[in-house]
């Protein structure tokens, strides 16, 4: 299956549907790769860090990342969901490392996304 993220626009998780941002541009914090707001029903990743640029395969860890928080939400997951300190906590980090990895190893998924100028 190819996963194109120039043209993916919305997701539906656990019976909602939430718009996708790619690439979004973080203006407060460049350091964020991606963002899950529940309130606007918003998924956010961006294609820059700092103003490096993120493979397509480390995007798609980072949706994996924000669509875990959204699942956590909406199922009442408290760990999944909250976050313990600053940092999001170690459950979604590596539960969404290895989902994306599993995913590319298997070659269960093809990322694609072409970076705009």
């Amino acid at each position: 299956m190819i996963l194109n993220l120039n043209t993916l626009d919305s997701l539906k998780i656990a019976g909602f549907r939430y718009k996708v941002i790619i690439p979004y541009k973080f203006k407060e914090v460049d350091h964020l790769m991606g963002q899950s707001v529940i309130t606007n029903s918003e998924i956010r990743v961006a294609d820059t860090v700092d103003g490096d640029p993120i493979s397509p395969e480390n995007m798609l860890e980072s949706l994996i990342h924000e669509i875990l928080h959204c699942i956590g939400k909406a199922y009442s997951i408290r760990p999944i969901f909250e976050k313990v300190d600053d940092s999001d906590t170690r459950a979604v980090v590596v539960l969404a490392r290895a989902l994306a990895s599993f995913l590319l190893e298997n070659n269960l998924i093809e990322v694609k996304y072409v970076r705009r100028r």
